[in-house]
């Protein structure tokens, strides 16, 4: 690995992106503009983006919601004419809860970010696991140093854009983070807490244990007590649940 950047922050390895450089603020390792270069290979990532990552079926669901008006939005993946639309709503950053680079929408959403002055940022994990520690410790100054208006967004809007939209709230804007996840991390954006995707509403699970047994604040136990082995362990997903969640709806 190479020499950490100032101001980096740490993004989780999973195995959908061995790729992406691990501790770049905006991945500008993974080389996006040869994948543009010609007209036939920006038709290829067209079609990539539409078809095998689903695109087509965003074109009129956006899965977008204002979670603090005029600071944080979150959304599905975001076509070209999305961050368009983002960047004249005043939206400066864009943070990215994916961790592939090898669809189509990368390349296409880092090339409009840099045309608009989008600042585009990863913060990457799976929805089937609870983030690892060094992601999570890292998330208070990741909130802090981002340029806001904010959107955050992942592939269906569903999962990782909600949890990240919960962390949030709960530590930069002080709700309580229980409060946050079940507002975030709901039915109405297609999540669903009965198959692994459950996985990431059980780290509030397990906070509100350790708050109901030592007081402790969200901050404090993400830095000191977080344990993703522990929340693995101790959730179950439902088996017709998560077949749907996976294979039905193609959730990340």
């Amino acid at each position: 690995m190479s020499e950490i950047p100032e101001g980096a922050v740490l993004i989780q390895p999973t195995p959908f992106a061995p790729l992406i450089d691990w501790w770049g603020t905006t991945a500008e390792n993974a080389e996006w503009k040869p994948r543009l270069a010609t007209p036939a290979k920006r038709a290829r990532e067209h079609l990539n983006a539409f078809f095998l990552d689903h695109g087509f079926a965003r074109v009129f669901w956006k899965n977008r919601a204002e979670v603090v008006p005029n600071k944080v939005w979150r959304s599905n993946q975001p076509s070209v004419r999305d961050l368009e639309w983002a960047a004249a709503q005043g939206i400066k950053t864009v943070v990215t809860a994916r961790s592939g680079i090898n669809f189509g929408a990368y390349p296409l959403e880092r090339e409009a970010c840099e045309r608009l002055g989008l600042d585009f940022r990863v913060f990457a994990f799976s929805s089937r696991q609870p983030p690892d520690v060094a992601l999570m410790q890292a998330a208070p100054a990741f909130f802090e140093e981002i340029r806001y208006p904010v959107l955050f967004h992942c592939k269906s809007g569903a999962d990782r854009a909600g949890f990240l939209s919960a962390l949030y709230l709960a530590l930069h804007e002080g709700v309580e983070p229980r409060k946050a996840a079940e507002e975030q991390l709901n039915w109405r954006f297609g999540h669903s807490r009965a198959a692994k995707t459950g996985m990431l509403d059980h780290v509030f699970v397990h906070y509100e244990r350790a708050r109901a047994a030592t007081g402790i604040g969200f901050g404090e136990w993400l830095a000191t007590a977080y344990d993703p082995a522990a929340i693995a362990a101790d959730f179950t997903p439902a088996p017709l649940a998560d077949l749907f969640a996976s294979r039905w709806t193609g959730h990340e």
